[in-house]
């Protein structure tokens, strides 16, 4: 992405940030006090002029009850791949099994297999 691109972005995230605002019927006053930031600051935010860090945008999202992707509705997509929702027990368990020899790695996935099926499932 190139410069011009991102600062497209950040201006469409500054109106998304001045319409949830207005919808909630804060001023710019109201919410630079309850983030912390000058009404100036909160301007620029709005024009495009600086970026709001993730951090920052949650926060807005919070007080203007939105959600973050909110920020980004009404641009673009470009074509993407779902990311497989991964916890640190799936992280501990693939450490584990890696681990294992080879032969307990198979009866351990026969296992999981036949607890899959008896709990109506029936993936490969």
């Amino acid at each position: 992405m190139n410069e011009e691109q991102l600062k497209r972005i950040d201006r469409h995230v500054g109106q998304q940030l001045r319409k949830a605002r207005v919808l909630r019927d804060m001023s710019q006053e109201d919410l630079a006090t309850a983030i912390n930031l000058t009404f100036q600051q909160v301007q620029k935010y709005e024009r495009g002029m600086n970026r709001l860090s993730a951090s920052r945008m949650y926060q807005i999202s919070k007080i203007l009850k939105v959600k973050p992707a909110y920020f980004f509705e009404g641009l673009p997509e470009d074509e993407y791949e779902e990311i497989a929702l991964i916890t640190i027990e799936h992280m501990n368990l693939i450490k584990h099994y890696e681990a294992a020899p080879e032969d307990l790695r198979k009866e351990f996935v026969k296992l999981l297999k036949s607890v899959g099926v008896q709990k109506g499932k029936t993936n490969a």
